[in-house]
């Protein structure tokens, strides 16, 4: 995964940890209870990064989900970078963003907007891998 930026925040939720690109936020790590976890797991998937605390993505997403984890908020909206996946799996990420928040959609539901009706087992599969899973549910 490239990126160029990354920052740990602390949230009601434990430590996660940002990635981003020039683009917008890559991924989300954790949550975990110690930071010394999310540091594992950005050693463990990403490439070496330029640790960049000033920038504006970051500053960004770091306080819209310190809002939303203390309940001040309920949108997470900003810049993503969903350039990494599959074709497929960035078609089923991008169909996750427009579902409105409060509402829920079933595998099979996605598959359908998505144009690919049965491929519900499939789509279940590209969530389980969206890095941006606190972001893009």
């Amino acid at each position: 995964m490239q990126a160029n930026g990354y920052r740990v925040i602390s949230t009601p939720l434990g430590f996660l940890g940002l990635v981003a690109s020039q683009k917008g936020l890559k991924a989300v790590l954790g949550p975990h209870d110690d930071r010394e976890l999310v540091e594992q797991e950005r050693a463990d998937i990403l490439a070496p990064l330029n640790d960049d605390p000033v920038s504006e993505i970051l500053n960004h997403w770091a306080d819209v989900l310190s809002r939303y984890t203390n309940g001040e908020t309920l949108g997470l909206s900003g810049p993503l970078d969903m350039d990494g996946g599959t074709d497929f799996q960035r078609s089923v990420w991008q169909a996750l963003t427009e579902i409105p928040v409060g509402t829920v959609r079933t595998y099979g539901d996605v598959a359908h907007a998505i144009g690919r009706p049965k491929a519900a087992r499939a789509v279940g599969q590209a969530v389980g891998s969206n890095p941006l899973g606190i972001v893009v549910p």
